[in-house]
């Protein structure tokens, strides 16, 4: 049997997934719309035998596993040699690994003696894998179901015994990469976040930034700036933090890459810059729909 595929690994990728629900919070905005598209996944998660959910790692291209956050899906590109899923995932004519392979070495550059990553959203896990690679100490931090994703990935590219979930305590975490579905409160030399930030609510993202100033020593982001809010207007509510770095992403056009130094969470209370920064945010909500409704009238006085 293939490692990733041996009923020990699912009945650990289940208990954790398992773990990883019972402490999130409800789903909201854009993710009932993608957790619907996943609900076969979620069965073969809470299903008594392995036999579905051992299908979807050996091909999880039958599934919307990686919908939105790779091209690797039932909705995108279907796989008809499923043995092949790891030298597509890790195709290097595709941009995807590019980016992920740039985010570690941009990492390294921003910290030269950094041990201990953290990073927020990762998505497949490529750049975890890359890490883990490098000899970094990598942990991740999302939601349940990309929890699974990451396992289906770096289970088959680097074997069950590199990673450890939440919860396991009869596993060394040592050495391996750390899977979590809350934010731990433990100290991380520098955190990685690429292309998710902005797409959170602006009070999750909030308490993410709020956690990262008390726990980080910098923040590496690589996000655009076209939804609600930006990351910069986000730490400027958020935390006490200084600008090491910022410059459009010379890998991924459309992006700013930015570096934030951390001096602790500051001294204002959370509520108070929660509510300015939400105030921030709905009031530029007012503003984008008074624009749309305007725009279409001013057309028509041209007519």
């Amino acid at each position: 049997m293939v490692p990733h595929l041996s009923a020990a690994f699912l009945a650990r990728v289940k208990a954790a997934y398992a773990r990883a629900m019972a402490a999130a919070a409800p789903t909201s905005g854009q993710w009932i719309a993608l957790d619907a598209r996943r609900a076969d996944v979620h069965a073969a998660l809470l299903a008594d035998g392995d036999e579905a959910l051992r299908a979807i790692f050996a091909d999880p291209t039958i599934t919307d596993l990686y919908y939105g956050v790779d091209r690797l899906s039932r909705s995108g590109v279907r796989l008809s040699d499923p043995s092949q899923f790891i030298l597509e995932a890790l195709n290097p004519g595709d941009p995807r690994v590019r980016y992920a392979a740039y985010q570690i070495e941009r990492l390294q550059e921003v910290d030269p003696d950094a041990q201990t990553v953290v990073e927020i959203g990762p998505g497949m896990g490529r750049a975890a894998y890359y890490g883990h690679l490098a000899g970094l100490d990598y942990t991740t931090i999302d939601l349940p179901l990309g929890i699974v994703a990451q396992a289906c990935f770096l289970g088959a590219a680097l074997g069950p015994d590199a990673l450890w979930f939440a919860g396991e305590d009869d596993l060394p975490p040592n050495g391996r990469i750390k899977l979590l579905h809350t934010a731990p409160d433990r100290w991380f030399d520098v955190a990685l976040n690429v292309d998710s930030l902005t797409e959170m609510s602006s009070a999750v993202a909030f308490a993410y930034f709020r956690w990262a100033a008390a726990h980080l020593g910098c923040l590496l982001s690589i996000n655009h700036d076209k939804n609600r809010f930006t990351v910069a207007e986000l730490a400027f509510f958020a935390a006490p933090h200084q600008f090491a770095m910022r410059r459009p992403c010379p890998v991924w056009e459309g992006y700013l890459e930015e570096v934030f130094l951390f001096r602790g969470p500051g001294a204002l209370p959370r509520w108070f810059c929660l509510g300015g920064f939400e105030t921030l945010v709905l009031a530029r909500d007012g503003w984008r729909r008074i624009m749309r409704h305007m725009t279409p009238r001013r057309r028509s006085t041209l007519m």
